[in-house]
């Protein structure tokens, strides 16, 4: 698949180009560009399995190699809200988020709930949003479907005379489900974030909550390793390991997913950082966290360590960009999955 080149006049595109050219002199000089001998194989591989970094730290590795780790991504819900509107305090801990991951190297990519559309489609802000993107993050979705409840955006792909029932199996009211539209309605009330076509749909339970303009999503309810088609809570530890792209087509239209295991708190962090450390560099390790007092801590810290392992942000990718760069194989999830 085509991959998109990064602009050389955003620092990130110059950054991409200064880490490619410094290893590319590290490897003149240490001789690692001269033919193989006989029998040498050495060689990296490359994709799943095989994996090699080539950046370069002062810090790291023998003769300051850096170590090859694992590629990653870190997505941010910004939570959608059917009960009160985004607060400031949310954006300014979003801001704080993306400084940090400027600093480090670090794309992020950014999933908005449809309530976010309110406080950010003013001309500063949204000008704000185009210079994130530019910088390289990933402007995407986050869906709170029925299965959320209580914290749902309105929005549902399921059609009303089934909600109520599969309210009152959850233990609520069919009346708490303030509908607010379709999946078209959420989609077009998340147009003024331009071009979505990536997010979290809150798809595990129900796939008609995906919307047809989703193609690359993080919330399938399955692992991403293992047996295929192994349910996996977000919450373990485990789930962020990507060894395989999860494919399958939905509703006419082929879709691809990842996952993310849930930062929250300093004690998730640390397992999830732990988890990362134990993941194969062949494979993607995805993080998620929410823009909220809670996770910041957790956040924060986790962006520090990731930097800690990949001084250059060379090994840091979004969500489209790990299915596109085709960093992982894919396997399809079976029909009845859906």
């Amino acid at each position: 698949m085509p991959i998109s080149p990064l602009p050389l006049s955003s620092w990130r595109g110059r950054r991409a180009v200064l880490s490619f050219l410094s290893s590319l002199l590290l490897a003149c000089s240490s001789g690692a560009l001269d033919a193989p001998t006989e029998g040498d194989t050495t060689a990296g591989s490359g994709g799943a399995g095989g994996a090699v970094s080539t950046s370069t730290s002062a810090t790291g590795g023998s003769g300051g190699e850096q170590a090859a780790v694992p590629y990653y991504f870190v997505a941010i819900h910004n939570e959608p809200s059917n009960k009160a509107p985004v607060t400031e305090a949310s954006y300014e801990i979003l801001k704080q988020y993306v400084q940090a991951a400027d600093e480090y190297g670090i794309s992020l990519t950014l999933m908005f709930g449809a309530s976010w559309a309110d406080l950010l489609t003013d001309a500063e802000r949204s000008a704000t949003i185009e210079q994130w993107r530019l910088a390289g993050h990933e402007i995407a979705m986050h869906h709170h479907g029925v299965y959320h409840m209580p914290g749902v955006d309105g929005y549902t792909g399921i059609p009303m005379a089934e909600v109520g029932p599969i309210l009152t199996s959850l233990g609520f009211q069919a009346d708490e489900f303030k509908y607010k539209g379709d999946l078209d309605d959420l989609m077009a009330k998340l147009a003024p974030f331009g071009a979505v076509n990536s997010g979290c749909a809150n798809d595990e339970e129900d796939k008609r909550e995906l919307p047809d303009a989703i193609v690359y999503d993080t919330c399938s309810g399955f692992a991403n390793s293992g047996a295929i088609g192994t349910k996996k809570s977000d919450k373990d530890p485990t789930a962020g390991r990507n060894d395989y792209v999860l494919t399958a087509t939905y509703n006419g239209i082929p879709r691809s997913w990842l996952s993310h295991q849930t930062v929250g708190g300093m004690s998730s962090a640390k397992q999830a950082q732990k988890s990362y450390g134990e993941t194969a560099v062949g494979s993607v390790y995805g993080f998620v966290a929410h823009s909220t007092d809670n996770n910041t801590a957790g956040l924060l810290s986790t962006l520090a360590f990731l930097h800690e392992q990949d001084p250059t942000g060379s090994r840091s990718r979004t969500l489209r960009e790990v299915v596109d760069q085709e960093l992982l194989p894919s396997e399809t999830l079976p029909a009845d999955k859906l």
